[in-house]
């Protein structure tokens, strides 16, 4: 009987100290320490005067039961108890803005978190080696397995005022690789090329830091490649190329000859009659010995009628780089 007491009261004692430890550890264990907050901001790096959303996650602490602080630059812009998400407009560029959440669980513990912007902005622009004739106005376009460029144009201003952009650090990506050695101190150009793929849209990117990692911006570029194309003009005598107006379709030889010149747009060549472009002419069907991006079609004598004139193009180093067009010339006897 002696012994059983014994047994009973050292596993009591026994019983009382595990249940002693374990409260304890439970309650050590669910004190918030470090990694226990987290802040989550979208977009990720907002841009200046660009509407920020952010919303406070804890794996921990009961966030519905909590009162949650926000607070703008030191001052509080909203508070209430499970208030998870705010959302603001970020400041102008180069405006330092500081948003910190402040967290007071239904247990008595506090946890904060802050994240700094200072908003900065990057424009993408790109260059095609593409041709185009002279006095074009628009913009040469990026043809089937062509190269080209993009530049770009950051806006980076801190407490001193602008950050010239030999300042900045660029890093360029391709779609998801990134171009190590494109990139560094004052690389604002990307050259790139898709002669080695198929016909799809190129995605360049890039991301800007300052030397001190305090400002970042980011900006995709998407390129659609383009189909060349054939357009013909009239060339007179004393006037030249009439670049003003094109040949659709339909002409009229007036008199008993009429120059026809063509030009190859958003062709990856420098000037009409590269040695990498092969024209073919014909008249009515039949081939006409000539090599060149013009031609002279000449009237027959004392004959009325029409006349087709087709012509095709194409890059002998690149296959998806061709094109066709045809000519309706129509002549009298008079």
């Amino acid at each position: 009987m002696l012994w059983y007491n014994i047994y009973m009261k050292l596993r009591l004692i026994l019983t009382i100290v595990l249940t002693l430890f374990l409260f304890a550890y439970s309650t050590v264990a669910q004190v918030p320490g470090e990694g226990s907050l987290e802040l989550v901001v979208t977009p990720e790096i907002p841009k200046p005067n660009e509407e920020v959303v952010a919303v406070v996650r804890s794996s921990i602490t009961d966030l519905d039961r909590a009162d949650i602080s926000w607070i703008i630059n030191g001052q509080t812009k909203i508070s209430g108890k499970g208030v998870k998400s705010f959302s603001f407009k970020n400041g102008q560029l180069g405006e330092k803005t500081s948003l910190q959440v402040i967290i007071v669980s239904s247990d008595g513990y506090s946890l904060s978190e802050t994240v700094t912007f200072i908003p900065a902005s990057v424009s993408l622009v790109y260059e095609a080696n593409s041709y185009t004739p002279p006095f074009y106005k628009g913009r040469a376009y990026f043809p089937y397995q062509g190269t080209g460029r993009v530049i770009a144009f950051p806006s980076f201003s801190d407490e001193n005022g602008p950050i010239d952009s030999s300042q900045l650090i660029f890093k360029w990506k391709e779609g998801n690789r990134v171009h190590e050695n494109a990139s560094g101190f004052g690389k604002n150009t990307f050259a790139f090329s898709n002669t080695d793929k198929l016909p799809r849209p190129g995605e360049i990117g890039v991301e800007i830091t300052s030397s001190d990692k305090q400002i970042i911006a980011t900006e995709t570029i998407i390129i659609e490649p383009t189909a060349p194309m054939l357009i013909l003009y009239e060339r007179k005598p004393n006037l030249g190329t009439l670049y003003n107006k094109a040949l659709t379709d339909q002409a009229l030889l007036s008199g008993d000859e009429m120059a026809v010149v063509a030009s190859p747009f958003f062709f990856a060549v420098k000037d009409p009659n590269h040695k990498d472009l092969r024209y073919e002419w014909s008249l009515n069907g039949q081939d006409v010995p000539q090599t060149q991006n013009s031609l002279v079609v000449r009237k027959p004598p004392n004959i009325s009628g029409q006349a087709l004139l087709s012509l095709r193009v194409w890059n002998t180093l690149r296959y998806y780089q061709f094109g066709t067009t045809d000519l309706n010339i129509s002549f009298s006897a008079n």
